[in-house]
């Protein structure tokens, strides 16, 4: 576990006063990462210039900036950023363009910012990793020269935090026990498209249980609609959208466009035109 009294010292920020370095060292997993960063708000919350790249990420824009011969105007920028904080250093291997970066880096900053590294190795395993000793001995003597070192122990808080596997429940059945241990398939394959198309179904858990509930309401509604030989089938129906404020409670999807014999299902503002017009038609008979 961490030193509590040597936490609480570095977020006090006092190193970033004497232009110390910080070194935090762990095994995967165990949070340093999220330490660095909660430095770097509380940095800057204080007014203190930040950034935050990964070590690797930092070295191929370098590269990048000696082809366009800007690596100079990056080493300055770099160099005047109050607290620098490189995650995941040392990696991978650093080749002789990445140590050669790395050292002009350490000796610019070096007694004037503050630099966090935060590593899966010693600084000991650091000159194993840099293609040319004489610049890594150099760069890791400066950089650890009174730095503070913080080592976290533990298992990996990703492992701690593994969902557990959930059963799944296929509402169409009727038999929830045989649709517990059932595979998840795609929608499509599982069930049909309802008249036409519902947009949004393609993965989503509820788009089965929005089948059904279409079918009996559109069921419902085209038979209430059609007693009394008020709509015929060939009568044109404008489309509508239905709302999560109609939908049943565990609908969250984007609206829907739902289908009937021509594409569409009336709302109720057409359904009272429909019988006006319907009753007018009957009434000019008589």
């Amino acid at each position: 576990m961490t030193d509590s009294a040597t936490w609480s010292d570095l977020t006090s920020l006092r190193f970033t006063d004497t232009h110390h370095g910080v070194l935090v060292l762990g095994p995967v997993g165990v949070g340093k990462t999220h330490l660095a960063s909660a430095l770097g708000h509380i940095g800057i919350r204080r007014r203190i210039s930040v950034h935050l790249a990964r070590a690797d990420k930092l070295f191929t824009r370098l590269r990048a900036a000696r082809l366009d011969n800007t690596l100079d105007a990056e080493m300055r920028r770099l160099a005047r950023v109050g607290l620098l904080i490189l995650d995941d250093f040392a990696l991978r291997s650093l080749d002789a363009t990445q140590t050669s970066d790395f050292y002009e880096l350490v000796v610019e900053r070096h007694r004037k910012a503050s630099t966090v590294i935060t590593s899966n190795r010693e600084p000991a395993e650091w000159l194993t990793m840099m293609s040319d000793s004489l610049l890594a001995q150099s760069a890791v003597d400066r950089l650890t020269s009174g730095a503070h070192t913080l080592i976290i122990e533990g298992p990996s808080y990703r492992q701690r935090e593994h969902p557990r596997p959930r059963a799944t429940v296929d509402p169409d059945t009727n038999n929830h026990d045989a649709g517990v241990n059932r595979a998840r398939q795609p929608m499509a394959a599982r069930s049909p498209q309802v008249g036409g198309w519902v947009a949004g179904t393609g993965g989503w858990p509820g788009a089965s249980r929005l089948r059904a509930w279409i079918r009996r309401s559109r069921a419902t509604r085209l038979g209430a609609l059609g007693a009394g030989g008020l709509i015929q089938p060939d009568v044109p129906r404008t489309a509508v959208r239905i709302g999560p404020s109609s939908m049943p409670r565990w609908y969250g999807a984007p609206l829907c466009k739902l289908s009937g014999h021509d594409g569409s299902i009336p709302n109720r503002h057409h359904q009272a035109r429909e019988r006006e017009r319907r009753r007018s038609q009957l009434y000019s008979f008589l």
